[in-house]
């Protein structure tokens, strides 16, 4: 297709980059900052809002590079070209692109979902809470972090180890966030971010100053004399 060969094609691989080094960024820095305790008698609960304001962000991130990596569904108001183009964009990044690329990790819908239904997810919680579905009384935690998933045992109700729902919660040990039931291995995420923004570094302008906000240039003979990325 000859957006391919436009300079709109450096958008995509523009907001592709910097979308894989937020999520590269976001989850590293999630790893420091909430590091293992060699000593698991040293293992914490904690609540840190900033911790889970970054996974937010990365995984809000992440949703938007799978919203460019992917077709949506047609819907009435979109043209025929519009389509094409969503059709045409997504398998030229994924195949041309991203070829090789492990992206399993990027295309996973429940990332989108975990966090653009959140309310939704916590509805279905309490109606299954209100129906007498858990082993109640129940803790729910909101925002803690974990060194391990099975911590919350510490805490006793009626004189046994607590029933546990998490409802957003970080666990340090599997580098794995857990929001409402649905559970994202961090790692992989990060490792498929990182290949994606490796690949693209090199179709993507940066310098000391980091990211910066290209202009195009479009010409009467932009949609026939440039050349796509190989």
């Amino acid at each position: 297709m000859d957006i391919a060969r436009s300079p709109f094609c450096s958008v995509y691989l523009h907001e592709m980059y910097w979308l894989a080094v937020e999520v590269v960024e976001g989850c590293e820095a999630t790893f420091d900052a909430v590091a293992l305790p060699v000593d698991r008698g040293k293992a914490f609960i904690t609540v840190d809002q900033s911790v889970h304001r970054r996974l937010h962000n990365v995984l809000g991130a992440a949703a938007r590079l799978r919203a460019l990596l992917l077709p949506r569904q047609k819907n009435p108001k979109q043209t025929d070209g519009e389509a094409r183009v969503q059709r045409f964009r997504a398998r030229w990044l994924q195949d041309d692109m991203l070829g090789g690329i492990a992206l399993e990790p990027v295309l996973d819908a429940d990332v989108r979902h975990s966090i653009e239904h959140f309310d939704e997810y916590v509805d279905r919680v309490a109606l299954r809470a209100r129906a007498g579905e858990f082993d109640l009384p129940i803790l729910v935690p909101l925002d803690v972090c974990l060194t391990y998933r099975d911590q919350m045992k510490v805490f006793t109700l009626n004189g046994r180890p607590a029933p546990t729902y998490l409802i957003r919660c970080y666990v340090a040990s599997e580098r794995r966030y857990i929001n409402c039931g649905v559970e994202t291995a961090l790692e992989p995420l990060a490792a498929a971010c990182r290949a994606i923004r490796d690949r693209l570094s090199q179709h993507v302008p940066v310098d000391e100053t980091g990211r910066g906000s290209p202009m195009l240039v479009i010409t009467a003979q932009s949609f026939g004399a440039a050349t796509p990325p190989a």
